[in-house]
């Protein structure tokens, strides 16, 4: 599916609207033989697409709400992390073992190695895909899994911290997980009311875009390129997405 805006869709069927308005008052000399044009058939898909848009706008409410509990939860990781490898070299560990254990702390940081790819959390999702922000998200719950499964494999580490023993940093990484699954959960719906919208609004011939270009042209050939009546609605903009 191709990139579009949410600006761009509600102005598509804003403009919509006020071509329908001036085809209206044309009255009886608005009279296309093309049937999906009609007014009855153009007033049609105006109201399916804003009750499409309302369906987007009401799934994105709950997506956007688990999204903000999981960056708050998240938020906490990277001085964990920071904490975990302290408290990891502080214990007598073998270097072997804290070399490993800093290896996994820079990937939690975002910081890399020379020649390594960069992990961040950037708390974005791109609304049309799964996108890198979430991938990103599963990563790091993954790297809290190793860095914990190191610890618990380490008889050194065992710290008088209750938040930084292995058990309440299990308890941590699956609320880690768990979030991730219930904002994956949430996007479903608003993923599928996306490629609804999609289709009313830019499926070639019988999308709402295209109806609106048709429509222009049919008042452009029935009264004139130079007709007050297209001087109306020649400029009413309508966009299609980026390929």
């Amino acid at each position: 599916m191709s990139t579009f805006s949410e600006v761009g869709n509600l102005k598509n069927v804003t403009n919509f609207g006020t071509l329908i308005s001036f085809a209206t008052g044309y009255g009886a000399t608005y009279a296309p033989s093309n049937t999906a044009i009609l007014l009855t058939a153009l007033n049609t898909k105006k109201t399916t697409a804003e009750a499409d848009l309302e369906i987007l706008k009401d799934t994105e409410i709950p997506l956007n709400k688990q999204r903000g509990i999981r960056k708050a939860l998240f938020e906490p990781l990277r001085p964990l992390s920071t904490r975990m490898l302290s408290a990891l070299e502080a214990s007598g560990a073998k270097q072997e073992t804290i070399a490993n254990a800093k290896t996994i702390h820079r990937k939690l940081q975002g910081s890399r190695a020379p020649g390594a790819p960069k992990t961040i959390i950037d708390g974005k999702d791109n609304p049309d895909t799964i996108s890198v922000s979430q991938q990103s998200y599963d990563r790091q719950a993954d790297f809290l899994q190793e860095f914990i499964k190191l610890l618990e494999e380490e008889t050194q580490y065992n710290p008088t911290e209750t938040e930084l023993t292995t058990a309440s940093l299990n308890t941590y990484q699956q609320q880690l997980y768990a979030i991730n699954q219930v904002v994956k959960d949430a996007y479903t719906p608003y993923s599928n009311a996306q490629i609804t919208l999609y289709q009313t609004l830019y499926t070639p011939e019988t999308g709402l875009v295209e109806l609106a270009y048709t429509t222009k042209k049919y008042i452009k050939a029935a009264f004139g390129a130079r007709s007050p009546q297209y001087a109306q609605v020649s400029g009413i903009k309508f966009t299609r997405p980026k390929k």
